[in-house]
């Protein structure tokens, strides 16, 4: 669990690296056997916001469907939950 939750967290700092895209974020079930499940998360509706902070300028980024990770200290990158019936 812990790795997917990792694995999720991954895709989405590495969207903020790419730039901005237009659609909707979907994850689908790419695969499943008794021992594993393997997902596939498509962040397609990002949106950067550019913010002032007591540090200078910084950009926030935000998908549809996502939550804020509301951790002091933590970056302010959104998380996407969803269930999975094992």
């Amino acid at each position: 669990m812990k790795n997917i939750i990792a694995f999720l967290l991954y895709c989405l700092s590495i969207t903020a690296v790419i730039g901005q895209a237009t659609g909707e974020t979907q994850l689908r079930v790419r695969a499943q056997s008794p021992s594993e499940t393997l997902l596939q998360l498509d962040l397609l509706g990002t949106r950067q916001s550019e913010v002032t902070t007591p540090r200078g300028k910084a950009v926030t980024v935000s998908i549809e469907g996502g939550t804020p990770l509301l951790h002091a200290g933590a970056p302010d990158l959104p998380k996407y939950a969803t269930t999975l019936m094992i």
